[in-house]
């Protein structure tokens, strides 16, 4: 059977990332980029966001989407001095080979049956995944963060 576009890929790639990431950790406080989020009283959290999905028809009927995760982790400083990397290492084992997308939602089109795989790729002359330490942003803060980001590639048809 093939694959018409859908304006609902967008929306159920998210959905599905969304879900995949919140599984960081108990502890670790999780936000999707664009919700209402209160860190004041946090010592930590991470911070989900996607670009895309970039869509190429290559062939009639034939999709490829390609998306970009990043995932923003903030460590209030003093509590320990490698909270950051144990929060980086788990974000960075949630960046998975495949990533299961369904066509979550309540609409007539949503039916949670699964729609696809995202597959990690290595883009040219770059690593599979990228983590940026960015350090304490400014001196009147005790904030640091790093990033964790990944491509993904799914292909539909």
């Amino acid at each position: 059977m093939s694959q018409q576009f859908s304006e609902h890929w967008s929306r159920w790639i998210k959905a599905s990332c969304a879900k995949h990431f919140s599984g960081i950790s108990d502890e670790t406080k999780f936000f999707v980029e664009g919700f209402v989020r209160d860190t004041e009283n946090l010592p930590d959290w991470v911070e989900f966001r996607i670009d895309g999905p970039f869509i190429k028809e290559h062939t009639r009927e034939s999709w490829e989407l390609a998306i970009e995760i990043n995932v923003l982790i903030s460590v209030t400083e003093g509590v320990d001095i490698y909270r950051q990397e144990v929060i980086v290492g788990r974000v960075t084992e949630l960046f998975l080979d495949c990533i299961r997308v369904y066509r979550y939602g309540n609409g007539p089109d949503d039916d949670q049956t699964e729609l696809g795989c995202l597959e990690l790729r290595k883009p040219s002359n770059r690593e599979k995944l990228t983590v940026s330490n960015f350090g304490k942003l400014r001196p009147d803060t005790q904030l640091t963060q790093a990033s964790v980001e990944g491509h993904y590639l799914m292909f539909l048809d």
